[in-house]
């Protein structure tokens, strides 16, 4: 990890100029966001070019640098507030004293669209104030006030803002921070005046929510291939090619995250022509196992009986009188003797039963004399344990592995420490080169290869060629989870390899390996660019992309004439395609619409996902929802997602009549298990189709491309 030193050195140029920003800014904050905000083209960055512009306004490059650097400042003043608030409320023991306002949703990274994000908040704080909303610094104080749960009082609010350095010699002043919170309730008010459009569900919404989860059908597909198609399909002119290329020139090859279906992703139907980023990744693996073969024989029988003593609850046998007594599993022929003999027996037993019954209770009042006092033997511990013996090999193992864990941290940590002084090193000499205008110096071998460190240590060497992020998320490396201690800690290393900010090349991380409880330090050696290709770079590609394209329609159109002949015949596909060799049909196990995804561990929440029937491939919403669309006795046909197969549909049996299903509903009502997470679907859907139309209506233009990270 680079010193805070040799990470300014190496943003000497980017930092100076943030700082001369943020001095102009510290003089006419008290301008900057109103002009903005008006669209007026001025503040602190002055000029530079438009990269987005609205009825009313628009933003250039530089004044939306500014504008992220305020949204940061304004998410840590909030976050230091409410932790602030939240101290002194845990110091007069009432830690469970909770918010009486929401806090700001604050998006500060790309990958939470924090560029499109701070733009909409100047949109919409600019409509409201053509609706003649306003919002006071009355009003502003109070809501910081409750934020710190009115635990923290004006002058701590104060000097918490004025210890907020923005830059050397120059502190963040009260106005500026009232005006960022100003704009930022001003979008939440103009939001919130559409609030009741969100939370609105209708009878017939319920129902069709319920519907969707415990409605179900069997559904009898047959698949018809698109492939089968390219072969009927004619070259494309250069016309259709240039154009069809256009449309996907700038995307990389990825699946499709269907957030409104619970998150599930999909192979894609559109093509990719961009090459991704790529990182190349040499590491060595400290094995678990290998570690744990190596500790086992050195545990000793000490460490085995002190750890049987102190961990005694864990050995506790099973009581075998959970199943009953013996006599529920003796033969049937014993049975069978007992009660011949019971029968025998019946005259002498009635004989002497009165005699029993007295001896009976003569040896209740010997035993009830005979009970001791006190209750000690009753305290006494009635568990049965296994024997050491009988556990002596698991202890040992348990043992071993808590050594060899402890073992491969100590030593990958040495090891992480050890690299990261030689790149600390590299650094800086990267800076001086760049200082003086020289050409940078070649990364030392200790970070370029570790053949050296993996013989020495006797590590498992490992080496990943270049990967994109799709690519690197499907191998074991990168499902590994970044233990180090530094930014990006507990997310896969996938994710962190191709994360912002996070980590420079030759930069030594660890990972753990939670299939195997291997440690993985790695190191990315290089990093290569995106690439957007010309058409002669990649004319196959894009060829067999559009004949792809073109061969689903035919495969669509043939599957919709095989519906209509099959209706008509009255037949079931089965029976319809018996002498078809080419399309095999079958019958699916009853599905829904939705299905439950997973439950969340805080709150317990159902959440609902697109179901995914194993026989039918990648059924997306269209197709799924084609298939419960269709009347009895029906045929249609539909697309998979990635256009890829055209089925062939027809339902074979709906499960419960429709009586029995709208009896169940009104059984059910609004408390039924995925009834939240329904209404959340549709919550999120209305604020996105809201705003969707409320940034239509201001006619929001990019120039560029936003949040590409």
């Amino acid at each position: 990890m680079a010193t805070p030193f040799t990470v300014f050195r190496k943003y000497t140029g980017v930092l100076m100029a943030f700082l001369c920003v943020l001095l102009m800014i510290s003089f006419i904050v008290a301008d900057a966001l109103p002009s903005w905000t008006q669209g007026g083209g001025g503040g602190a960055s002055g000029g530079g070019k438009v990269v987005a512009k609205w009825r009313g306004g628009s933003i250039t490059e530089l004044q939306l640098t500014d504008a992220l650097v305020h949204r940061g400042v304004l998410e840590t003043f909030q976050n230091r507030l409410i932790g602030l608030g939240f101290q002194s409320a845990q110091s007069a023991g009432v830690e469970d004293l909770p918010l009486r306002v929401l806090p700001l949703s604050l998006p500060t990274t790309r990958e939470g669209g924090v560029e499109r994000d701070v733009v909409r908040t100047k949109i919409f704080a600019q409509r409201a104030r053509e609706a003649g909303m306003m919002v006071s610094d009355e009003t502003v104080s109070e809501f910081l006030q409750a934020l710190g749960r009115d635990r923290v009082s004006i002058e701590q609010m104060r000097t918490l803002i004025g210890g907020m350095q923005m830059q050397k010699g120059r502190r963040a002043t009260t106005a500026f921070l009232f005006d960022l919170v100003r704009e930022a309730l001003l979008e939440r008010s103009y939001v919130d005046s559409h609030r009741y459009l969100f939370n609105t569900v209708l009878p017939a919404e319920q129902w069709d929510d319920w519907l969707k989860v415990n409605g179900r059908i069997e559904l009898e597909a047959a698949p018809i291939e698109a492939a089968d198609f390219v072969s009927e399909v004619a070259d494309p002119t250069e016309e259709q090619l240039t154009e069809f290329f256009a449309l996907y020139q700038d995307r990389e090859p990825s699946p499709d995250f269907l957030r409104d279906y619970g998150g599930i992703e999909l192979p894609s139907p559109a093509p990719g022509f961009s090459t991704p980023e790529r990182v190349r990744i040499e590491y060595v693996v400290a094995k678990f196992s290998d570690y744990v073969a190596k500790a086992e024989p050195e545990v000793t029988e000490e460490e085995i009986a002190e750890f049987y003593e102190q961990n005694k609850e864990r050995f506790i046998s099973a009581d075998a009188t959970l199943f009953g007594d013996d006599s529920v599993f003796e033969d049937e022929t014993d049975d069978v003797e007992a009660s011949d003999a019971a029968s025998t027996d019946q005259t002498d037993s009635d004989e002497t039963a009165a005699d029993k019954e007295a001896a009976s209770t003569e040896e209740e009042e010997e035993e009830e004399e005979e009970e001791p006092s006190d209750d000690t033997d009753a305290a006494k511990d009635t568990n049965v344990y296994q024997s050491l013996d009988e556990v002596r090999d698991e202890i040992r193992t348990v043992i071993a592995q808590a050594q060899a864990s402890e073992a491969i941290g100590k030593l990958m940590e040495e090891l992480r420490i050890e690299l990261n002084d030689e790149y600390n090193k590299y650094f800086d000499a990267v800076l001086d080169a760049e200082d003086a205008k020289q050409k940078p110096p070649t990364a030392p071998e200790s970070l370029t290869n570790l053949d050296g460190v993996a013989e020495r240590l006797g590590l498992e060497r490992g080496s990943l060629a270049p990967a994109s992020l799709l690519e690197l998320r499907e191998t074991t490396l990168g499902k590994a989870i970044n233990v180090s201690q530094a930014a990006g800690q507990g997310i896969p290393l996938w994710a962190m390899a191709f994360r912002e900010g996070i980590m420079d090349r030759y930069e030594p991380a660890i990972a753990f390996d939670p299939a195997e409880r291997n440690r993985i330090l790695f190191l990315i050696t290089e990093r290569l660019p995106r690439k957007t290709p010309t058409l002669d770079e990649v004319r196959d590609e894009v060829v067999a992309a559009w004949k792809r394209q073109q061969a689903a329609d035919l495969a669509l159109k043939r599957a919709e004439e095989v519906a209509a002949k099959a209706e008509k015949a009255g037949q079931t596909l089965t029976e319809y395609f018996a002498d078809d060799d080419t399309v095999t049909p079958f019958r699916t196990e009853p599905i829904s619409f939705l299905t439950i995804g997973s439950v969340s561990r805080e709150t317990g929440e159902v959440r609902l996902q697109l179901s995914q029937p194993e026989s039918l491939v990648a059924a997306g919403p269209e197709l799924l929802q084609a298939a419960f669309d269709l009347p009895a006795g029906k045929v249609g046909a539909a697309l998979n997602h990635d256009r890829t197969i055209a089925y062939v549909l027809r339902v074979a049996a709906n499960i419960g009549s429709p009586e029995e299903l709208r009896s169940e509903f009104l059984r059910d009502g609004v408390a039924w298990y995925g009834a939240p997470s329904t209404r959340t679907a549709r919550r999120v859907r209305a604020e996105l189709t809201l705003f969707e139309n409320l940034l239509s209506d201001a006619d929001l233009e990019w120039f560029r491309d936003t949040d590409r990270q």
